[in-house]
């Protein structure tokens, strides 16, 4: 896993292999194309706290995210955030959650496909209306091993004050 983190919080943790990386480029040259303003430095031991911090979480402590995306993109995002664990979404769910037409299911897909926060703002809960996988960055196997995993949590999203949500969900069997 690849975690970067910046004054303002966590803002890239990548599983690795990522399929958004380049043919080629390492994970530190993908993490300088994508922030070519900042300088990369290595700090295992605030890395581990953070890394800590995301698989054991800490009750009314949320993490803090630095995202960088288009209003749109940072729209569905929030609204990933409102899918609970072991429970997932269709794309035209979330438009309806962000009352869009159902025609934009591609551009939503688009922007839940361009996620940078992965695991964190939980794109892996997003299926094809027929409950098919779909993509994911990390790979369809590590999608479907975390849908898994979440099926026996009891994990808790952070609470997003502006997200609506109101788009249905089903529950993963």
């Amino acid at each position: 896993m690849l975690l970067a983190l910046s004054e303002r919080g966590i803002c890239e943790p990548a599983f690795l292999p990522d399929r958004r990386h380049r043919h080629g480029e390492s994970p530190a040259e993908a993490l300088q194309r994508k922030w070519p303003g900042a300088k990369l430095l290595s700090d295992a031991a605030q890395t581990a706290a953070v890394a800590a911090e995301i698989f054991a979480p800490v009750a009314d402590q949320p993490l803090r995210l630095q995202l960088l995306g288009t209003p749109f993109q940072l729209r569905v995002w929030r609204a990933l955030l409102e899918i609970p664990a072991g429970c997932w979404s269709a794309y035209g769910d979330l438009c309806q959650a962000l009352d869009q037409p159902v025609q934009a299911a591609r551009a939503v897909g688009t922007a839940v496909g361009q996620n940078p926060i992965s695991y964190l703002i939980p794109c892996h809960r997003v299926l094809r209306s027929n409950g098919a996988m779909g993509g994911y960055a990390g790979g369809t196997p590590r999608k479907r091993l975390m849908l898994a995993l979440e099926q026996g949590s009891e994990t808790t999203q952070p609470e997003v004050s502006e997200a609506d949500g109101s788009g249905p969900s089903g529950r993963l069997r």
